[in-house]
């Protein structure tokens, strides 16, 4: 649990430097679609590394594949190349290790969705296009802006 606090805690001060930052260089404080977005992009960096890393495995499996010989049978050779016991060897050498990183990051992307949840107050999705939200107050009164120009314009 104290792990899942020290996660929330830095990933709040690195979000809250990004808002900073934004505040310094803008001079207004950023929407609540850039606080989101910044949200979400925090919370999918285990996702995506975590692909990657078994991505790399798949890569390594399909060079062992690749350098495989098969008889006239079709049935795998009992003697295989050099490339192939090495591929092998680079295969078993490195794809278990690299799977057990893949999964401590799946377990940290959990806690990247929890802290998500906590700080936008949204489930976490990767689909964002269904992903509906209400508008503030302020958006909703900027659409009827833009609504009543685009009227204006048309007439």
């Amino acid at each position: 649990m104290a792990k899942l606090k020290n996660i929330s805690e830095t990933l709040n001060t690195l979000a809250n430097f990004y808002i900073e930052s934004y505040k310094d260089t803008v001079g207004d404080a950023p929407n609540d679609y850039f606080v989101t977005d910044l949200a979400r992009s925090f919370t999918k960096i285990p996702q995506w590394s975590a692909a990657q890393k078994r991505k790399y495995i798949d890569n390594l499996w399909s060079d062992v594949q690749r350098h495989m010989t098969y008889d006239e049978a079709g049935r795998e050779n009992p003697s295989q190349s050099k490339q192939f016991y090495d591929a092998n060897a680079k295969y078993e050498r490195l794809a278990p290790r690299i799977e057990m990183e893949a999964m401590a990051l799946d377990a940290m992307f959990d806690a990247h969705k929890d802290w998500f949840q906590d700080y936008t107050g949204q489930e976490f999705t990767t689909d964002t296009r269904s992903q509906a939200r209400k508008l503030t107050k302020q958006e909703q009164a900027a659409i009827k802006a833009i609504e009543a120009r685009r009227v204006a314009n048309a007439a």
